[in-house]
């Protein structure tokens, strides 16, 4: 797993799907601390090879005010993150 800044936009193949959400407001802290599981089929939609996922988040805080670091978003110290495949 690595920190990726330099995954642009332009790089991804297929639509971003949703991982996995929740409500820090609501959630429970025995939920919390429960490993998260995701079952994601993603469709290529634009020419080129795929050689990795990408991850990154976005979070609402609430009063129109989200934070992200996903492709589409100024760099920041979180970057984003990719799980390279061992064969395109």
């Amino acid at each position: 797993m690595a920190c990726c800044n330099h995954v642009k936009a332009e790089h991804l193949r297929a639509e971003p799907r949703p991982l996995w959400a929740l409500d820090a407001h609501d959630v429970s802290q025995e939920r919390a601390g429960r490993p998260f599981e995701a079952h994601l089929n993603f469709t290529a939609d634009r020419e080129g090879q795929v050689n990795a996922l990408a991850a990154w988040f976005t979070a609402d805080l609430g009063g129109g005010v989200t934070l992200g670091n996903g492709p589409s978003e100024p760099n920041t110290h979180w970057g984003r993150t990719v799980f390279p495949s061992d064969r395109p």
